[in-house]
């Protein structure tokens, strides 16, 4: 009989030592598991907003496709009216010139 309550205190040790070392990893796998989702959930939230980028990217190019020919007649009228500017300053010192030459010779 003493054998037999030895056994089953030994049982009893072992069973309380698995029962515990079985937790211990039953909690790391939960919090592995419970990361998993959280890097999961990240995950599908970059994958979304990179799609609605590329969404905005594609609207973004459309509008803009509709735009570079005005933007470029702009860059064009812009471009005329310096080279327009800069024609009129030479102008006016050459007709400075003109005058003060005029003014000598008189």
């Amino acid at each position: 009989m003493l054998e037999a309550a030895h056994d089953m205190s030994e049982l009893d040790r072992f069973m309380r030592n698995f029962t515990e070392i079985h937790q211990g990893w039953k909690d790391k796998v939960m919090a592995i598991i419970m990361e998993k989702n959280a890097i999961l959930q990240h995950l599908q939230a970059t994958t979304d907003k990179i799609k609605m980028m590329e969404e905005w990217e594609k609207i973004n190019e459309e509008e803009n496709s509709h735009l570079k020919p005005k933007l470029e007649s702009r860059h064009e009228a812009s471009w005329l009216r310096k080279e327009r500017d800069d024609y009129a300053l030479e102008l006016e010192e050459e007709q400075k010139k003109q005058k003060s030459f005029e003014a000598e010779a008189a």
